[in-house]
């Protein structure tokens, strides 16, 4: 008896099938579901991201630092505004940006306008690595067309900008990467 090839659902023809049950209701296929391989997809794509960063000399940066130096980036400079663009509480923007500090992106210089209030600045590194990440990003992309094809991975653009402005989910700027 040979084995079949091919995943589960290449198997069965379409993705999130229902299988038969115990009960005379269909019990949904938990391995192989839309939410499950949009999270794989997910886990996929941040492989290929950091791999290109490392190559770049950036081996250290995370996908929950992103959302941080893109806020910066658009040129929010206090903790609080930080945490607030990018929907996470202050200890864990705090501690984002401590790491940041630590791997030497970020430093805090005196805010001009409040000499006792502390604003997030780039460092060199930090000023080096958001130049390199538009290419960084595009080399990606190309990567994951390279999967499953340009046309294929534009519709799954447009798919999956549909489903984030449907529910008023991350601006451009909030969202990593």
């Amino acid at each position: 008896m040979t084995k079949p090839t091919g995943s589960r659902a290449e198997q069965r023809g379409r993705i999130g099938a229902r299988t038969p049950g115990p009960s005379s209701d269909s019990a949904y296929d938990l391995d192989d579901n839309v939410v499950r391989l949009l999270l794989l997809g997910f886990r996929v794509s941040e492989r290929h991201l950091l791999s290109r960063a490392a190559e770049h000399g950036f081996d250290d940066i995370r996908m929950t630092h992103l959302p941080i130096m893109r806020s910066i980036s658009a040129g929010v400079a206090r903790m609080t505004e930080i945490a607030e663009m990018t929907n996470i509480t202050k200890q864990t923007a705090g501690a984002l940006v401590l790491e940041l500090e630590e791997m030497g992106y970020l430093g805090r210089v005196p805010d001009p306008r409040d000499r006792r209030a502390k604003i997030l600045r780039f460092t060199q590194r930090g000023k080096a690595f958001m130049k390199q990440f538009p290419p960084i990003l595009r080399k990606t992309e190309r990567d994951l067309a390279g999967i499953v094809g340009a046309d294929d991975l534009d519709h799954l653009a447009r798919i999956l900008r549909a489903i984030v402005r449907s529910t008023g989910g991350d601006t451009p700027s909030t969202a990593a990467p």
